[in-house]
């Protein structure tokens, strides 16, 4: 994974004006993320190719390339790089006053995604940025994006002003944003059709949120608003009504019937299916079985 960063911090009134932050480019690893947490400074990426989420205000949405996504200082926010096409992007972060914002950002109290636009423009305007330094000189755009190299200097006089050029060109480049809406989506029923289709597998929740392009919190939080439960919780007990009927109907082994509703792992199942039945799968067949019953495979 390649990060390059340039940072900039004032200790004098930084609330009370525009003035740069930091500007970075990074070519990410599958899932790499940024958990959802507050910032004192607003904050856009520019994505150059590949796609992720984007986890504020409580939703997920999917930022693909050539799009970019404001989070403004305050507001809780987080965001991954998609598992199978990882997105490669560049950014801009400032401090400025609520009336300056508004100039930059109009309607960004809650956060903001632009339409598609040439991000890759972005891209070279910062990559530019950093080649004036003696030490990047020689890097090529290919060699920015499959290199390593880290940087953090110091405040300097110069640099800041440098810094605020560049920004102000950015900016006079994109486009109106849009306030962010949720991506589209599969409804509570589809999810629950693929759980009770899949149930047998291995499925993991994050995997089915890659399915379905939704961010797993989100996806639990449609499925839950539906159904009064967790995914995870409904598939555990969609596999454990499954294992009972089978442990009824069959002379199958604990191991395989544990195999025929997903766990790998005997020993995982035996602890969930007592949890949640009161017996283990050995009691639970003894109990409701008599000594010379009939089978059916």
């Amino acid at each position: 994974m390649f990060q390059f960063t340039d940072f900039f911090q004032s200790s004098n009134s930084r609330h009370s004006m525009f003035m740069p932050h930091s500007l970075g480019m990074e070519v990410c690893q599958k899932g790499h993320s940024f958990q959802a947490r507050y910032r004192d400074y607003h904050l856009i990426h520019y994505v150059v190719s590949g796609q992720g989420t984007l986890e504020i205000n409580q939703s997920c949405y999917k930022i693909q390339k050539h799009m970019a996504f404001f989070i403004p200082a305050g507001i809780k926010a987080g965001y991954e790089a998609d598992r199978n096409v990882p997105w490669s992007y560049c950014w801009t972060g400032f401090y400025a006053s609520p009336d300056d914002i508004r100039h930059i950002v109009p309607g960004h109290s809650q956060g903001m995604v632009y339409p598609a636009f040439d991000t890759l423009e972005i891209w070279n305007i910062i990559l530019h940025f950093f080649q004036q330094k003696s030490s990047f000189r020689d890097y090529s755009e290919k060699a920015f994006s499959t290199g390593q190299y880290h940087l953090e200097i110091n405040y300097d006089r110069s640099r800041s002003f440098s810094m605020s050029s560049v920004l102000y060109e950015i900016f006079s480049r994109l486009p109106l944003p849009e306030p962010c809406e949720p991506a589209p989506s599969a409804n509570a029923s589809h999810i629950r059709e693929y759980l009770d289709d899949n149930y047998s597998r291995p499925v993991q929740i994050c995997e089915i949120a890659r399915l379905f392009s939704m961010h797993p919190a989100y996806l639990s939080a449609v499925f839950r608003k539906e159904y009064r439960i967790s995914p995870k919780g409904y598939l555990i007990q969609k596999r454990i009504e499954s294992a009972a009927q089978l442990l009824h109907a069959t002379d199958l082994s604990i191991k395989q019937i544990a195999a025929c509703v997903g766990y790998a792992n005997q020993l995982e199942f035996t602890q969930l299916f007592k949890k949640h039945t009161g017996k283990s799968p050995t009691a639970y067949r003894q109990s409701i079985l008599p000594e010379n019953a009939v089978y059916y495979k």
